[in-house]
Formats: structure tokens, C-alpha cells, sequence
């Protein structure tokens, strides 16, 4: 930028970083089909769906100034527990009707 005559102010650059980080601590948004699909494999399938609610209720992202924090809000993790919830509850019911 120096060879091109521009300049840059370092609290210029500073602002744009917070801006920067800022705009990375919102929530994603877990689509709606992705938590449906996750409750149907939780009555048909139920280990797929425990490890899929898990993931949905620990998933972190590491911002660039170190700090973690989650993927998903509180609903959409709410969600993940209680599709890692039916599904326990299904693989007993399997397990139950099933060997006895």
C-alpha cells in the first residue's frame, strides 16, 4: 500500500479488526430441515441421531483473537439435547423390545 502513496492509520486497522471479530461472535443459524432430520433419525435411528444432537450442543468456534465460544444458540443447542435425549430413550425402547 506504502508503494501505491496510501497510508494507513493503525487505529484505522484496529477498528476494522474489532469490527472484524464483532461480526463473528453472532450465532450461526442451524437451518430447520438440518434439526428435522435430526429428530426423524432420532426415532429411526437412534445412534446416528445422538451423535448428531451432540454435535450440535458442543460444537465451539475459535475467533481470531483466541477466545471460543458456541457455534449455535441456546435454542438451536437446546434442540441438539433433546434429539441426544429421544434417541436414548428410543435405543432403550429398541433394546427393550427387541431381546426381552
Amino acid at each position: 500500500m506504502i508503494e501505491r502513496g496510501e497510508t494507513l492509520d493503525p487505529k484505522y486497522i484496529e477498528t476494522e479488526r474489532q469490527k472484524r471479530i464483532d461480526a463473528l461472535k453472532t450465532f450461526d443459524k442451524m437451518p430447520n430441515f438440518q434439526i428435522a432430520f435430526g429428530y426423524i433419525l432420532g426415532f429411526a435411528f437412534a445412534p446416528v441421531a445422538i451423535i448428531i444432537g451432540y454435535s450440535i450442543y458442543v460444537d465451539k468456534k475459535v475467533l481470531p483473537d483466541g477466545s471460543k465460544m458456541f457455534r449455535y444458540s441456546n435454542y438451536d443447542r437446546g434442540n441438539g439435547i433433546f434429539i441426544i435425549i429421544l434417541s436414548c430413550f428410543m435405543m432403550a425402547s429398541y433394546f427393550f423390545y427387541f431381546f426381552y
